[in-house]
């Protein structure tokens, strides 16, 4: 497993390296926002993942909050998913909040997490 933590600047420990590799069966684990502008093909938990306009992600992953302006392709359970414009998932994400922007690309399954009720109040 890799291990991703803020030192005393904010900056992770491999924010210099150019690339990381993710062995088949691995877990990469983020405990810092980790800004995606390459690939990455492989299993992901984290806080915040944020996947910039040339960043792709290919597994699957556990996180907090997920923006998307590249390329998701994988299933996973997210808090708060937004997808921008010209963002594009293709799998199955599960999630409490979501936000959709014009322009973006969705294909396969978007699904609540039915884990708390929900409240509806409604102003009449």
């Amino acid at each position: 497993m890799v291990v991703l933590k803020k030192n005393n600047n904010g900056i992770s420990s491999i924010a210099f390296e150019t690339k990381v590799v993710v062995e088949k069966g691995s877990v990469f684990k983020s405990e810092c926002t980790l800004d995606v502008h390459g690939l990455i093909k492989g299993n992901i938990e984290g806080t915040d993942i944020k996947i910039g306009p040339k960043g792709k992600i290919d597994g699957n992953l556990s996180c907090d909050t997920l923006e998307i302006f590249g390329e998701f392709f994988g299933n996973g359970e997210v808090r708060e998913l937004k997808v921008c414009k010209g963002g594009k998932v293709k799998g199955s994400l599960s999630y409490n909040t979501i936000v959709v922007e014009v322009g973006a690309t969705i294909s396969g399954p978007m699904k609540p997490i039915e884990k708390d009720p929900v409240l509806l109040i409604e102003n009449k």
